[in-house]
């Protein structure tokens, strides 16, 4: 009975060499390429935004509360409902 391996080659069922290191290393790197711009994608999307549409203690630390409100009212970026609620509780804090 003949195997479907036994055939010309002396290498057996991997023919003439080492062609399996090369797809196997390809395989290797694919992965580890998609990972990687998996996790470069779910930092860049789950990061605070610090580019001056979100404000945060590290992008402003001395300036006043308020004076942020009203920049932002006077961009806006909110109306003046809403400048009015939170100049209220931003007045109400002692801020």
């Amino acid at each position: 009975m003949m195997w479907w391996w036994h055939g010309s080659s002396v290498y057996g069922m991997f023919g003439h060499g080492i062609w399996w290191i090369w797809h196997f290393t390809g395989f290797i790197v694919f992965w580890l390429v998609l990972n990687a711009l998996g996790v470069i994608a779910l930092q860049r999307f789950m990061r605070p935004r610090l580019d001056g549409t979100e404000y945060s203690s590290r992008k402003a630390p001395g300036i006043p509360p308020m004076s942020i409100l009203e920049e932002r009212y006077a961009r806006g970026e909110i109306g003046r409902d809403e400048f009015m609620e939170k100049q209220r509780d931003l007045g109400a804090t002692g801020s």
